[in-house]
Parts: structure tokens; sequence; C-alpha cells
């Protein structure tokens, strides 16, 4: 649970950074959409990681 928890946190770090640029390029619609795509790759990568382990520490 602990991995988890460190990758719930590197997600908040990650996407506060950059909302922070996005803010700050906020005309760019490429931009908007890539920042949007990044975010769900992440979300989803991690919640993929986090399935696969409990897969694993049950098997």
């Amino acid at each position: 649970m602990d991995h988890l928890k460190y990758h719930g946190i590197l997600i908040l770090i990650i996407k506060r950074r950059l909302l922070h640029i996005f803010v700050t390029k906020k005309d760019n619609k490429y931009f908007t959409f890539f920042f949007s795509f990044f975010c769900t790759a992440i979300y989803y990568n991690i919640y993929i990681q986090a399935y696969f382990l409990n897969y694993v520490k049950n098997n």
C-alpha cells in the first residue's frame, strides 16, 4: 500500500507542475489536449500497476 501512496503523491506533484504550465499557456489548444491526454495516461498507468501488484500479491 505504501507503493501506491508514493505513486499518488508523485502524481499530485506532476499534475500541479503541469497545471502551472497549463495556466501560463492557456491559449494553446494543442497543449490543452496534450495536458488532458498526459494526465489520463499517468492515471491509467498507476491504476494498471496497482492492479498488477495486487494480482501478484494474491497469487
